[in-house]
């Protein structure tokens, strides 16, 4: 059954106050279709789409920004660049078939959910209320400064407002670390931001979910590549193009059985076997472990 955005709220709050693990549960269970939609385009190369109209096929949103991440520098972000993209993106779960790959988006959106905070907002306005009051005189201060007046840990507050523009972090020097934060000139942060409430449970889950599956694919194309006779992905997006012939132009692709080779006569080949094997998770959010 579909849950509403109130719903999924009030669970997000349970299990971040109370590590209620049935909130948990309903909550995975909610998001089980967003999940799968990443899993299919993992899997099986395949665009999320929608609506087939004058304008044509429409990729999701959501997709859109994950997709953007993985993008080389200065490609046109079209429905076909972005296929091109997502057909890579399994080699990032060489040797791992669709269950263990839903495993893993398990834990990744878990993680997520262990980062929801419903307090945030009133902590963030808790931060700016010490730089403006007991630090106002202080023209640069560290997060310590500010932890000194808190019961809690300023420092992801602090950076989030550097992010805003309403701080701006100083360094020493221009490779050196931060040495401490400064007023920009918007600060102080308007008051409206503090009185919208905490995060939507839905937004923050599927916004850092995101997050931690690029951080994911990332980590694991970088092992792929630095194994030994397994050609780069990031020189491999830099340099695919198209080759023209007499029968129109279609893309090159890496091929399962290594009979493709680039232009340089480099023999290429690439694990495509997932692609072939079954999405089935009948019944798997029913488990009991």
């Amino acid at each position: 059954m579909i849950k509403s955005l109130g719903e999924i709220d009030e669970l997000g709050r349970r299990y971040a106050e109370g590590q209620d693990q049935d909130a948990l549960l309903e909550l995975c269970r909610a998001f089980h279709p967003y999940l799968m939609k990443y899993l299919v385009m993992v899997c099986r190369g395949h665009l999320p789409i929608y609506g087939v109209n004058q304008h044509g096929y429409r990729v999701n949103r959501d997709v859109e920004q994950f997709i953007r991440y993985f993008m080389p520098r200065g490609e046109s972000f079209t429905a076909a660049s972005m296929g091109r993209s997502a057909r890579h993106f399994h080699l990032a779960f060489k040797d791992k078939d669709a269950d263990e790959i839903h495993d893993i988006f398990m834990e990744l959106f878990i993680a997520a959910a262990n980062k929801y905070d419903p307090n945030y907002t009133e902590k963030v306005r808790l931060v700016v209320g010490v730089i403006d009051g007991k630090l106002r005189k202080r023209k640069r201060f560290v997060v310590a400064d500010v932890n000194r007046y808190l019961d809690i840990d300023s420092n992801k507050y602090v950076r989030m407002l550097c992010r805003r523009g309403f701080l701006i972090p100083v360094k020493e020097r221009e490779d050196g670390p931060v040495a401490g934060f400064e007023r920009s000139a918007i600060w102080p942060p308007p008051a409206g931001i503090f009185g919208r409430g905490a995060i939507g449970v839905a937004y923050y889950l599927q916004n850092n979910f995101r997050y931690y599956l690029q951080d994911w694919i990332t980590q694991h194309m970088r092992e792929l590549e630095s194994q030994e006779r397994v050609y780069s992905l990031e020189g491999w997006n830099e340099t695919r193009h198209l080759d023209s012939g007499s029968f129109g132009s279609h893309e090159l692709v890496v091929q399962a059985d290594g009979d493709f080779q680039n232009p340089d006569a480099f023999h290429l080949a690439a694990d495509v076997e997932i692609r072939r094997k079954p999405l089935d998770f009948t019944g798997r959010l029913d488990r009991s472990t």
